[in-house]
């Protein structure tokens, strides 16, 4: 089972169940703020995104144990709760020599500036085939952090229910 997609399918659940409301159409207003995606693989790719009112936007990349790559937002287009966004290329720190190619997040979402909250489905990408991901879930803020945090959580209890060895 997919976390990222079992997580989307709880909290839009959780929404329509407990307010009824669907969210409306992503909007450049509700765009704004942080979303990440953590696609299931192995090892684990954390797309991280920072989408601001005025100034530069990034999309970040890292999979875990490898150096970050970071894109700038070169363009952007949102209509209808559709969104067309360019990342330009990159080079990490750590790998000087290797260039990543341009990402493009071509998909359709829907939020809500407060709360913040909402959701994109980055259904394709302009970039060459190996660099799609298709089907990834953008989630509005730093949820992944929240994921980690319960992980040392979870991990502590399981300790705690271990008997000692005698």
């Amino acid at each position: 089972m997919k976390f990222a997609t079992t997580l989307i399918i709880f909290l839009s659940a959780s929404v329509m169940i407990a307010d009824q409301v669907v969210d409306p159409p992503v909007t450049a207003e509700t765009l704004v703020g942080t979303w990440e995606a953590l696609p299931e693989q192995h090892p684990p790719l954390l797309w991280h995104m920072e989408i601001k009112k005025e100034g530069v936007s990034y999309l970040a990349q890292i999979t875990a144990g490898t150096g970050c790559i970071v894109r700038p937002l070169l363009s952007s287009e949102i209509k209808d709760g559709r969104i067309r966004l360019h990342f330009g290329k990159a080079s990490s720190k750590e790998m000087p020599n290797d260039a990543a190619p341009d990402i493009w997040v071509i998909g359709k979402g829907s939020a809500v500036a407060d709360p913040p909250r909402g959701v994109i489905e980055w259904k394709s990408n302009d970039a060459p085939a190996d660099a799609a991901k298709l089907g990834v879930y953008f989630i509005k803020g730093t949820w992944t952090r929240d994921v980690a945090e319960a992980s040392k959580v979870a991990e502590k209890a399981i300790k705690e229910q271990t008997p000692s060895p005698k």
